[in-house]
């Protein structure tokens, strides 16, 4: 679904109107620019819009996220193809008659894309959805996995014979003690014709959500959300780590976090071994700072851990990392009163703050995924709106993190 002209037309008043007097005036923000080094982009439909991950490409950029189609059809996943500049060149949705989600998207041998999200039918079953295209977006095969009950797909990686994703299930499981109505991890084994090789839950007796994937030499590592595992210390929701084999079964498992909200959103190798998270900790009932932790492979033993911001009031979330030039970078959001800005920091290798920048904060700004580019600098994406209506947001900044 083609919305170039829609996009051309409202582009200028949402720069102004949502990100704020931080880019006015400036270059990166024209349709027409040709600066590669920054810019600023919005794609959408001006409603439910938003990218969840992208990846830089050849002569590009690659964006999966969610678009609203029309309110009589809910929302479709979306894959946008850009330029280096970060204008269109096509844009392809997929999905079934209700919302549907695209959370992460890889390259793949054939110059293709693999996609991975939920898609929902007429009755409100959930399923992981996969999606194989061509290096036009075209659909070459999909696949829904799920149980009778409701399964999301978020986190993707590739492993030589095929690909493993996590996410969710509600699907009750007796060995877990996870009751109807609760939510445990899923992670699932399928091959490159998207075929499923196995299926494995993990969880307690509350709720629990897989929010990103790693492969490790012994498995995969999943991070995520509990409210039925803790150490001491800890209550309410903890970032939880497990650890597999490589089929899938768990070998060891850690919580982190305090007393209040905690959510593990990233996981990467560490540059000098073992592993970093980045997420946020709960400070209070309603507020919580972007948290980053470095874990050894022994997942028991915290090397770090770290409340980002210059303030002791920077509240915010952190959606992303990456290692960049030996040092780790974040993208995510800064709460500022009753708004959010998109929200970049750069830490050194011991998790100490080197760069911070906030982008926009009129209203909500939202950064969910970073990527490193190929001059030396990122691009992330995420979304950018006003009240309850927001379009997709792509921001590439140069080398400094800045615009």
């Amino acid at each position: 679904m083609k919305r170039s002209i829609f996009f051309i037309l409202l582009f200028r008043f949402f720069l102004v109107s949502i990100l704020g007097s931080i880019i006015i005036g400036c270059d990166n923000t024209e349709i027409s620019s040709d600066q590669a080094d920054s810019f600023i982009k919005l794609f959408g439909s001006w409603s439910l819009d938003e990218g969840k991950d992208v990846k830089e490409i050849s002569d590009g950029y690659i964006i999966v996220g969610t678009t609203m189609v029309s309110l009589d059809s809910g929302k479709d996943i979306i894959l946008i193809k850009t330029n280096k500049f970060g204008n269109i060149i096509w844009d392809k949705t997929y999905g079934g008659i209700d919302n549907d989600n695209g959370n992460k998207v890889l390259l793949t041998d054939d110059d293709g894309y693999i996609i991975v999200g939920t898609i929902t039918d007429e009755s409100n079953k959930k399923d992981v959805y996969v999606i194989k295209v061509d290096s036009n977006g075209d659909k070459q095969w999909d696949k829904q996995i799920g149980t009778a009950y409701d399964e999301t797909g978020i986190s993707i990686v590739k492993v030589i014979d095929g690909y493993v994703i996590c996410g969710s299930t509600t699907e009750p499981n007796a060995v877990n003690l996870n009751p109807a109505g609760k939510t445990d991890i899923i992670l699932v084994k399928i091959n490159n014709n998207g075929d499923v090789q196995w299926i494995n839950s993990f969880g307690g007796a509350e709720d629990e959500s897989g929010n990103d994937l790693l492969v490790s030499s012994n498995g995969f590592l999943i991070v995520g959300t509990t409210s039925s595992f803790s150490e001491p210390g800890q209550s309410g929701n903890n970032i939880i780590l497990i650890e597999t084999n490589g089929e899938g079964n768990e070998t060891d498992k850690m919580t982190y976090g305090s007393t209040f909200s905690d959510i593990g959103n990233s996981i990467i190798h560490a540059n000098e071994g073992g592993y970093i998270i980045v997420g946020s900790k709960g400070r209070s009932a309603s507020n919580s700072k972007v948290y980053m932790l470095k874990v050894q492979t022994n997942i028991h033993i915290i090397d770090f851990e770290k409340e980002l911001g210059t303030l002791e009031t920077d509240y915010g979330f952190g959606y992303d990392i990456v290692e960049h030039w030996g040092n780790y970078s974040i993208a995510g959001n800064k709460n500022l009163s009753e708004k959010n800005a998109a929200y970049f920091l750069e830490t050194d290798i011991n998790g100490n703050t080197i760069t911070e920048e906030q982008i926009g904060g009129y209203d909500d700004q939202i950064m969910y995924a970073i990527e490193n580019t190929s001059d030396g600098g990122y691009i992330m994406v995420g979304k950018s709106g006003q009240g309850s209506n927001y379009m997709i947001c792509l921001i590439k900044l140069n080398s400094k993190g800045t615009l």
